[in-house]
C-alpha cells in the first residue's frame, strides 16, 4: 500500500505497514529469519536489528521486531553573527577553543571569516560571520549545548556580541 508522506514501517514478517511514494518504493523482505528492508531491490540489510539506506535512512528494529524509520535529519547550518570588538584576543584565546569544540562536536567550517560578507540589502553585516555545517539539527543542537562549546563562548563573549542560529538544510533532489 502507498501512501504519500508517511515513512515506512516494516513489521516482523518483513510486509509493509506504511510506505512513502514521492519516487521512491520500499520493499521488505524476511530472509533466513532475518529482517531486511530493501530500496529498488538493493537489500539495504539488517545489522544488530539496524538498517540503513544508501541516503541516509536509518531504520532501527524495536523489542517487538518492528522497523520504526529514526530520521537522521537533514543537514543542518549554524550561522553566526559576530560583532568583534577585539580581534587580536577574540583569534588567540577564543578561536582555538571554538575551532576544537566544533571539531569534536563533529561541525565543519563552510564559510566565513573576517570581513568576508558581502550585503545585498538591509543591515551590514558585522565584521564575522560564520557557516557551520552538522549532520542533522540534532547534532548542531548538541554541539550548542555541550559543555566544551558553552565554556569557549563563556571567553568569546568578552571579545564580542554574538547573534547565532542554526537552520536545517533542505533535501536535494
Amino acid at each position: 500500500m502507498k501512501r504519500s508522506g508517511l515513512a515506512p514501517i516494516v513489521g516482523a514478517a518483513g510486509e509493509i505497514l506504511l510506505t512513502e511514494d514521492g519516487g521512491k518504493n520500499w520493499h521488505a523482505s524476511k530472509d533466513s529469519g532475518a529482517t531486511s528492508l530493501s530500496l529498488f531491490g538493493v537489500d539495504l540489510g539488517s545489522n544488530g536489528g539496524i538498517a540503513v539506506g544508501q541516503s541516509g535512512l536509518i531504520l532501527v528494529e524495536d523489542k517487538d521486531g518492528i522497523w520504526q524509520k529514526r530520521d537522521a535529519g537533514l543537514i543542518a547550518y549554524f550561522i553566526g553573527e559576530i560583532r568583534v570588538q577585539d580581534e587580536n584576543n577574540y583569534t588567540s584565546e577564543f578561536l582555538p577553543l571554538a575551532r576544537k569544540s566544533i571539531a569534536d562536536g563533529g561541525g565543519k567550517y563552510v564559510a566565513g571569516g573576517f570581513n568576508k560578507t558581502v550585503a545585498f540589502s538591509g543591515e551590514p553585516p558585522p565584521n564575522r560571520v560564520v557557516i557551520i555545517q552538522f549532520e542533522n539539527m540534532d547534532k548542531a543542537k548538541a554541539w550548542y549545548d555541550s559543555p566544551a562549546q558553552k565554556d569557549s563562548h563563556k571567553i568569546g563573549d568578552k571579545f564580542a556580541a554574538f547573534r547565532e542560529f542554526i537552520v536545517e538544510g533542505v533535501e536535494q533532489k
